[in-house]
């Protein structure tokens, strides 16, 4: 196991391999401890929209690029090609995929605001033992140096419109139905009682790119109240993670009757 701390050069898959629990775990729990379950038993290969993302990130911030990937042969690859690249705990690269991700990249790389508030410390590594005593880990995009109390976080998304109307933007919703909050929360906390003596952390930032074409680019900062919220879910779902774990019950739905109307 990794030693609390924060580490600048550890490789993503030494981060990986460590089996604290991470955000993209945690965020299993937020409907049920049965899906939870399930879920950690029985993960699911990489989406497409996933493997995107991950070749985005590593474009703009100058990763290696095919790090436990595999590209696809052309001009056709073998039967199960797929399924044997998963097989073999790799990822599967299409040439499609990655000119998909070489367009985002270079929308991200053209936008002078992302860059500027993306000028900082790539792929930061951090471990932190819980008073509770639960080890938990996040990997952060950018620990910026432009904007000292901030940490900031590269998305994919299929809308980054502002509000329009009055109304929140789709993003917003997007957000909170894919716990980024979530996210935001435990990050910053977690720097924050690594390093926050001497180099604290407040503020939370999204630099989002559309996957289509022309592949626009806003940067959206989450609200104090949002990453409040963010944090609280995250440690009531730590704790009922760390209660199943002990008693070997993860609950589904109520047993309860739910009586329901039919809606208006």
């Amino acid at each position: 196991m990794t030693p609390d701390g924060i580490y600048h050069d550890m490789p993503e898959s030494v981060y990986r391999a460590d089996p604290a629990l991470s955000y993209s775990r945690i965020k299993l729990a937020t409907r049920t401890l049965a899906e939870y379950r399930y879920a950690v038993d029985n993960p699911k290969p990489p989406t497409n929209a996933m493997i995107v993302g991950t070749l985005t990130d590593r474009l703009v911030f100058g990763f290696d690029l095919m790090e436990g990937c595999e590209m696809k042969p052309e001009p056709r690859a073998p039967a199960g090609w797929r399924e044997s690249v998963i097989a073999a705990g790799k990822t599967p690269v299409t040439s499609d995929l990655l000119e998909t991700a070489k367009g985002c990249a270079a929308s991200i790389k053209a936008h002078r605001g992302a860059m500027h508030l993306l000028k900082g410390r790539y792929g930061v590594s951090m471990f932190l033992t819980l008073p509770s005593g639960v080890r938990v880990k996040c990997r952060a995009d950018c620990i910026s140096d432009s904007v000292s109390d901030c940490i900031v976080d590269l998305k994919k998304c299929q809308d980054a419109s502002p509000a329009r109307d009055g109304r929140h933007p789709d993003w917003a919703y997007k957000s909170q139905d894919l716990g980024y909050h979530i996210q935001a929360g435990l990050y910053l906390y977690v720097w924050n009682a690594l390093a926050g003596v001497d180099n604290p952390r407040t503020k939370w930032a999204h630099v989002l790119v559309e996957e289509d074409p022309p592949n626009l680019v806003a940067v959206k900062q989450m609200s104090d109240a949002a990453i409040d919220a963010g944090r609280e879910l995250a440690f009531r779902l730590i704790e009922r993670i760390t209660e199943a774990e002990k008693t070997g019950k993860w609950p589904g739905y109520p047993n309860d009757v739910e009586v329901f109307e039919l809606p208006r």
